[in-house]
C-alpha cells in the first residue's frame, strides 16, 4: 500500500518541482513583485523558503504551479483540459506532507544555466533566458499510514527574463 501511495506522490512532485506561490491577494502580489527584482543568493534563499513552506502548508495547486511555470504555460493547461488533472495529481499529495526543508549548496556555472533554459524548454515548449540560478538539496517528510519517511533530492531556483525565479526539479549535475 505504502509503494501505492508513494510512487504518485513522486511523480506529482517531480511534476510540479515541488513548488509554490504566494497568495493572490493585492498585498502579496506587490511582494512578489519586488521579491522578483533581485537575482542574488539572499532572493533565491527566501523564494526556496517561501516555496517550501507553501508545500507544507498544502497551498492550491495553481499556487504551486505559478512558482514552477509561467502564466502562458498554465494557461495552455487549462486551455488544453489538462488542468484539473495536473490539480488533482499534486493535491492528491498534500494529507502525506508533515514537513519540507532546503539547503542552498551551490551556484549554477554558465554552462548549467544553458543546460537549464534547454530542460525548461523540453518542458514547456517555451523559450526563455535564465540569468541566474542556485542549486539546492531539499527533502520531502511524509507520513503514510503511520509509518514516517524521508524523500531527499535536489533542485535549482533558476531567475527567468520576465518571469522572475522559479523552481527547476532538476539536479544541477542534469543541467551540464
Amino acid at each position: 500500500m505504502k509503494k501505492m501511495i508513494i510512487a504518485p506522490l513522486l511523480c506529482a512532485l517531480a511534476l510540479a518541482g515541488c513548488s509554490a506561490f504566494g497568495g493572490s491577494s493585492d498585498d502579496s502580489s506587490s511582494q512578489t513583485e519586488s521579491f522578483n527584482l533581485s537575482t542574488d543568493s539572499e532572493a533565491a534563499d527566501e523564494f526556496v523558503d517561501r516555496y517550501m513552506q507553501k508545500m507544507k502548508n498544502k497551498a492550491p495547486a495553481e499556487e504551486v504551479f505559478c512558482d514552477v511555470f509561467t502564466e502562458e504555460f498554465i494557461d495552455k493547461l487549462k486551455d488544453s483540459g489538462q488542468w484539473e488533472m495536473t490539480k488533482q495529481s499534486i493535491e492528491s499529495t498534500y494529507p502525506y506532507i508533515t514537513d519540507v526543508s532546503s539547503k542552498r549548496t551551490g551556484i549554477l556555472t554558465e554552462n548549467q544555466l544553458r543546460g537549464a533554459e534547454s530542460v525548461y524548454k523540453a518542458l514547456t515548449g517555451e523559450s526563455v533566458e535564465i540569468l541566474s540560478g542556485y542549486s539546492y538539496d531539499y527533502t520531502t517528510y511524509l507520513e503514510i499510514n503511520g509509518e514516517s519517511s524521508n524523500i531527499p533530492s535536489e533542485l535549482c531556483a533558476i531567475y527567468l527574463v520576465d518571469d522572475g525565479w522559479k523552481v527547476l526539479n532538476s539536479s544541477p549535475k542534469s543541467l551540464g
